[in-house]
């Protein structure tokens, strides 16, 4: 089909001489192994840190939630937020925390947090 489609529109030798070694390669990428490689490069370069510093309470409740969504996605299972020694967000974090099902663990340490995700 492909091999058809490319002379369709003209492909060079070159071209389909590289489609048919590439079709006929004893090597094929699964569906699973190619999400697998795109998921270890979004792991590489996911920030495992935020700061909460100057957020409404709103946004930080939201930016906090997306970003623990994101790293139980990829699969991080620590990461760091901070909140503050003191202030609103700080006062609240812990109660956010508590709700979720995919923290194993909350050490606060001065106006951070350390997340242990599941």
């Amino acid at each position: 089909m492909v091999l058809k489609i490319m002379k369709e529109r003209i492909a060079t030798t070159e071209e389909i001489d590289l489609w048919k070694r590439i079709l006929n390669s004893p090597i094929r990428f699964s569906i699973e192994l190619i999400k697998e490689i795109k998921k270890e490069n979004e792991r590489e370069f996911f920030q495992r840190k935020i700061d909460l510093h100057g957020y409404t309470i709103q946004d930080a409740w939201n930016t906090t939630n997306d970003f623990l969504n994101e790293a139980s996605r990829l699969d991080i299972k620590e990461v760091v937020i901070v909140t503050g020694k003191s202030g609103k967000i700080n006062n609240e974090f812990n109660a956010w925390i508590n709700f979720r099902n995919d923290v194993s663990k909350c050490i606060q340490k001065g106006g951070s947090y350390k997340i242990i995700l599941k």
